[in-house]
Parts: C-alpha cells; sequence; structure tokens
C-alpha cells in the first residue's frame, strides 16, 4: 500500500477500522487545518464570525457544487444528512391525514425524525417492504410506487441504504413519484465520494448528503440541496438573524441556513481542502478513489464469503464501498450487538453489525487505508466465535 496513503489516518495502535460508513475518518492534514481554523477563529471571534465567514462559505459552496455539479443557488451546509431531513419535515405545510412513505431499509434516525412529525402533524407513516437479502434481478422500484396513496406527501429514499448497504434506483423512482405529485427527500448520507452523485441530475426535491463519511471531512459537515421551487419555503432547524435580515449575494434560503446560531463552522471551511487532498492520493483522483474502493470491497467481500461459507445477499452491481453479509451459522440474531462488542474489545476489529431477517449481519467498508489483511484478520476473528471453534 502506497506509504503516503496509510501516513494519512492514524488509528489506535492495533485497530482494525472497516467501519469507515458509520461516521468516516479525517486525514491528518484535515484534522491540522481544522486546528488552525479554529485557532484563527478563537483569537478574533468577531472579525473571523461576522467579517470573514459569509465569503469563506461562499467559497466552500462553490467548489462543492462544482463537485456535486449541483446548482449552487441551491446548496446549503448542514451538520449532517439527518438534520437536514429534520429540517425538510419542519418545513412542509403538512395537512392532517397525510403521509409519508419509507422503506423498511432506511435509516433509523429518519424514521425517528418521521415518527415525531407524524405525531406532531397527524400525518401517516407508511413502509415499502423491500426484499433482504435481495434475488438478482429484484424489482426494487415496484414496491415504493405500490405503496403510493392518495395522500402520499413525502418519500423519503435512501441512495445507498446504510444497515444494507444497497443502492436504490433513486433515478427510476424519483421521476415517477414526481409522476404522482409526490414530493422526494433522497437520503444521500453515504454517496458523495462514493459513487458518483449528481443531486440536481435526479431531481429530487431534497437531496441531503454527509461530507464527514465517504469525503473524509471533519465531523459536522455536511449538504442539502434544495429544488428551485422550494428554497424560499425550505427553512433550518434553527431561525436566526437570516429570517429577517438580509445578506448580500445571498438568497434568504441560504442567509438563514449559513447562520444558525453561534457555532464552529471549520468542519465546513475543510470541505475544499479535504476534496482535493483525497483527489491527490490517487492518480485518477476521485473516480480512482471510487473505482479503488469498489474493486478492493468486492474482493474482499468474495474472499470473506469462501472462508466464512456464507452466502451473497445481493449482487456486485448493487454495491459501493460497503457491503453487508450473514455471519456463519452458529452466530444466532441476538447475538449481534455482543459479536460487534466481542470483535472490538477481544480482537480489536471494529465492524457494524445488526439483527434481521432472523439473522445476525455485519457491514464492511473499504477506504483507502484498508488492505487485505484487514479482512483476513476479520475472517480469523469471526471464525473465532463461532461454536466449537
Amino acid at each position: 500500500m502506497d506509504p503516503a496513503i496509510t501516513a494519512a489516518w492514524r488509528f489506535e495502535d492495533g485497530l482494525v477500522y472497516l467501519n469507515h460508513g458509520s461516521f468516516g475518518a479525517t486525514p491528518l492534514p484535515i484534522q491540522q487545518i481544522q486546528s488552525e481554523l479554529r485557532a484563527r477563529l478563537e483569537s478574533d471571534p468577531v472579525g473571523f464570525l461576522w467579517r470573514t465567514l459569509p465569503e469563506r462559505i461562499d467559497l466552500v459552496r462553490q467548489e462543492l457544487s462544482g463537485f456535486l455539479r449541483c446548482d449552487p443557488g441551491g446548496l446549503v451546509l448542514v451538520p449532517n444528512a439527518t438534520h437536514a431531513f429534520n429540517a425538510v419535515l419542519g418545513s412542509i405545510d403538512w395537512r392532517p391525514g397525510e403521509a409519508i412513505l419509507m422503506t423498511d431499509h432506511g435509516y433509523n434516525a429518519c424514521r425517528a425524525a418521521a415518527e415525531r412529525a407524524a405525531e406532531r402533524y397527524h400525518l401517516e407513516i407508511h413502509v415499502a417492504p423491500l426484499p433482504w437479502p435481495v434475488p438478482d434481478g429484484a424489482d426494487l422500484v415496484s414496491p415504493l410506487l405500490d405503496a403510493c396513496r392518495s395522500n402520499t406527501r413525502l418519500a423519503v429514499i435512501d441512495h445507498v441504504t446504510s444497515a444494507t448497504a444497497i443502492r436504490l434506483p433513486v433515478e427510476k423512482l424519483v421521476p415517477a413519484l414526481r409522476e404522482r405529485g409526490i414530493e422526494t427527500f433522497i437520503d444521500g448520507a453515504h454517496a458523495p465520494g462514493m459513487i458518483d452523485c449528481d443531486p440536481d441530475d435526479l431531481g429530487a426535491t431534497w437531496y441531503a448528503g454527509n461530507l464527514h463519511k465517504w469525503i473524509c471531512a471533519p465531523k459536522g459537515a455536511a449538504f442539502l440541496q434544495t429544488s428551485a421551487a422550494w428554497r424560499e419555503r425550505t427553512f433550518p432547524c434553527s431561525i436566526s438573524h437570516g429570517w429577517n435580515t438580509p445578506m448580500a449575494g445571498r438568497s434568504r434560503y441560504q442567509a438563514m441556513f449559513d447562520w444558525t446560531g453561534t457555532t464552529d463552522p471549520t468542519a465546513w471551511l475543510c470541505v475544499p481542502d479535504t476534496l482535493r487532498f483525497m483527489e491527490s492520493l490517487v492518480p485518477a483522483g476521485w473516480a480512482g478513489i471510487r473505482d479503488s474502493n469498489r474493486r478492493f470491497l468486492l474482493e474482499a467481500r468474495q474472499y470473506l464469503m469462501d472462508v466464512l461459507e456464507v452466502p451473497s445477499p445481493c449482487s456486485e452491481d448493487l454495491l459501493g464501498s460497503m457491503s453487508t453479509l450473514p455471519f456463519p451459522r452458529g452466530l444466532e440474531a441476538s447475538q449481534a450487538a455482543d459479536l460487534r462488542r466481542q470483535l472490538r474489545d477481544d480482537h480489536a476489529i471494529e465492524i457494524q453489525t445488526l439483527e434481521r431477517e432472523g439473522k445476525a449481519w455485519f457491514r464492511i467498508s473499504r477506504q483507502l487505508y484498508n488492505g487485505m489483511a484487514d479482512y483476513e484478520a476479520l475472517a480469523a476473528a469471526i471464525r473465532k466465535l463461532r461454536p466449537g471453534s
């Protein structure tokens, strides 16, 4: 492995980190840049936050919109994708009896936010069941469309699901839902940096993505892209000066999201440097990162399936830089959380686990710092967990 890559991250001694998908991992040079930004902020808080921050945010928005190939007029920065979803839920003029459509592969935090909105606004939540495991050639469009009702106002769809790590066909779903008059929120928490991500091309009403995951920016960096028709009626969770104080060069929508109260904006300000730093690690840039991670992930996945003698739950074409696999026989579904703790405490291996369909599953990730020895260590540790091993 390239020494420049291995030197860019510093994990706890001996830790095999195969769970990049949960919170990402920020390279050391970006950590240093953020520390320097924080020092500047604290050396002149008023000057930094009042005088220079608006221009700094505009530069971030310009570079990020270029990376995402989206209209900068719809792009605002938020702490995370869950925050963005809560903002959207609070921006819709709900009528009692309307419905939110979700899938049973969705992220629990979004489900929780939807449940709170349902209680507050007297809404219904409809959950479209998608198969898991996913048979080859399975239809992942019809179940969602079949779950639409006359009262469906908003559909929430993961671009890449968190627990099962599969790509959903949002490019087919969004126009089909639009024809039915249904607004769409695409939870792209895992998409930027993992797969080719073009929010405007999808045409969703809202698209949110995390930048602390596959982009590797500091925690607290994410974005919300809003369609033109909804920009002046989409509001942040915290209303502050942007509500009634115009800011030169930006819409009210951007003014409200750009300033929601005093906070540490340095994670946002690190995004351009992170994009450039990561791009420099691979000759082919971001396309090379995505391709390398996916190819390596598929190789590691096949190795684990062979060594652990477990079946593939989905075809390779549904995967990016993460994969969810079943634990071998003998490891029960109820043990999923304990298995994660055992792997971390006894073997210094960090993965994600879950219980689903009566089985215990584990999710692996691949980022540039991972080598095949990491997955070999995981296979050996799992084999030791099996009864009678």
